[in-house]
């Protein structure tokens, strides 16, 4: 039976949400006006839809996906690095969302 590669699932992770976040592809979308959750986007009145359990959960599809992958096909020397993935990641999603900060 497989193991479950943390290793793996962090890369795939965080990768994972960087490119649905750069594409603009999450999963579902979310209305929370009215509570409904879709895997289209509606038209006009309903509200703004959010979405960012959509890129949650893709990310984290893409990571239970490369998690089935064996940890040992990292060297040791590179498990001690995975952690700074997620760092660079969120460096990414910052880049990629500088116009809500007032910055783009």
């Amino acid at each position: 039976m497989a193991r479950f590669s943390a290793h793996w699932f962090t890369l795939g992770s965080s990768l994972g949400y960087i490119i649905l976040l750069a594409l603009n592809a999450p999963l579902v979308l979310y209305y929370p006006l009215d509570g409904t959750w879709t895997v289209v986007r509606f038209d006009e009145g309903v509200g703004p839809e959010m979405h960012w359990y959509g890129l949650l959960l893709g990310a984290a599809a893409i990571g239970l996906l490369c998690s089935a992958i064996p940890a040992k096909l990292f060297k040791p020397s590179v498990q001690q690095h995975i952690a700074w993935i997620p760092v660079f990641a969120m460096l990414a999603a910052a880049l990629l969302l500088r116009g809500f900060f007032g910055t783009g």
